[in-house]
């Protein structure tokens, strides 16, 4: 705003200051570690135990039998087990 002026006093009163360290790893800190993760694979260097070579096709097949669902639909299918084992111990 025209003609506002704060202190320089008050804006670092209002200033936060949180222990990032708390929320985990930075984004930047995550992006340089993967790239250097993906360089070293990339160069042959496969011992990383944190790292796992899938290939293209079982990728894909993961993905072409991968069920997604809601959390409502768990609890609904669920839910109708529960019934059915209530009918066959019944029966």
């Amino acid at each position: 705003m025209p003609g506002s002026r704060v202190s320089v006093s008050s804006q670092k009163k209002n200033k936060s200051e949180v222990d990032e360290s708390l929320f985990g790893a930075s984004k930047k800190k995550n992006e340089a570690q993967t790239q250097k993760i993906v360089e070293s694979v990339r160069k042959g260097n496969v011992a990383n135990p944190e790292v796992v070579l899938i290939g293209e096709s079982e990728l894909q097949r993961m993905k072409n039998n991968a069920i997604i669902t809601t959390k409502e639909e768990q609890l609904y299918q669920k839910k109708l087990l529960e019934e059915q084992k209530e009918k066959q111990m019944a029966a």
